[in-house]
C-alpha cells in the first residue's frame, strides 16, 4: 500500500514538473512581449 502511495506522489510530482516545462517557455514570451512592443514603438 505504502509503496503505490509514493509511486503515485512521484508520478505527481514529474507530471507536474513536465507541466512546468511546458509551461517555461510560455512565461518567458509573455514576459518578454512588452520589452518587443516597447522596441517596436521606439523603431516607429
Amino acid at each position: 500500500m505504502i509503496r503505490i502511495k509514493k509511486d503515485k506522489l512521484i508520478f505527481k510530482k514529474s507530471a507536474r514538473q513536465s507541466q512546468d516545462i511546458v509551461n517555461q517557455p510560455l512565461i518567458f514570451a509573455s514576459a518578454r512581449l512588452p520589452l518587443f512592443y516597447k522596441v517596436l514603438v521606439i523603431n516607429k
